[in-house]
């Protein structure tokens, strides 16, 4: 008879075990898991919670926040494709079998920490993208600009100063004393002479 109840009891211990292993291990470990959990508001980030449900902002649906990924550890190979067939990548420079153009290295995408200063975006243009726009970068210079301008012109009097003499009586001219454009003549100095035989008659 004691034999039986030894034997029982070693039974419900080799079963009780693994059933207490099971609700103190896993279960243990899985409800860490879901309570570690959060969730956010893709609208509002900063409504934060520890189980699903709606934003009490805007009414949308809490979605689960991602854990932050570990950054990147540095490729251990590089790649290198051509600008005008972005299909062609190899692991080491040479020419694109295509074209012919040099295979240029292919940049990784920007990481956030490295992001600018505040307020202002980052803008990344991809190898082949610049090489149709011809893009080239430079480092900023001190430098003063000494490239001259050639046009064309005309030049012509000044129509403010421009005075016309007239005669109050028929006449010809006899003889003309500024008897070329662009003569230099002083104020009181005679430009023409002029024969009137009406004036002539008069006096």
């Amino acid at each position: 008879m004691n034999r039986t109840r030894i034997a029982f009891a070693a039974l419900l211990l080799v079963l009780a075990v693994p059933a207490l292993f099971l609700a103190t291990g896993c279960g243990g470990a899985k409800n860490d898991a879901s309570a570690a959990k959060t969730w956010v508001c893709p609208m509002h980030p900063e409504v934060v919670k520890d189980h699903p449900g709606d934003c009490p902002i805007c009414g949308m649906k809490l979605v689960p926040k991602e854990a932050a990924k570990p950054a990147p550890s540095p490729a251990a190979h590089e790649t290198w494709t051509c600008p005008m067939h972005p299909e062609i990548v190899k692991d080491h420079a040479g020419k694109c079998p295509i074209c012919g153009m040099d295979l240029v290295k292919k940049e990784a995408a920007p990481a956030a920490a490295a992001a600018g200063p505040a307020g202002y975006a980052p803008v990344t243009i991809d190898a082949r993208k610049r090489q149709l726009l011809s893009l080239r970068t430079a480092k900023v210079e001190r430098g003063s600009f000494g490239t001259g301008i050639r046009t064309v012109g005309r030049v012509v009097f000044d129509e403010r100063r421009v005075h016309h003499v007239h005669t109050r009586y028929e006449a010809y001219v006899e003889h003309v004393t500024a008897d070329f454009t662009g003569k230099l003549v002083r104020k009181g100095e005679v430009l023409a002479h002029v024969y009137s035989p009406e004036l002539f008659a008069t006096q």
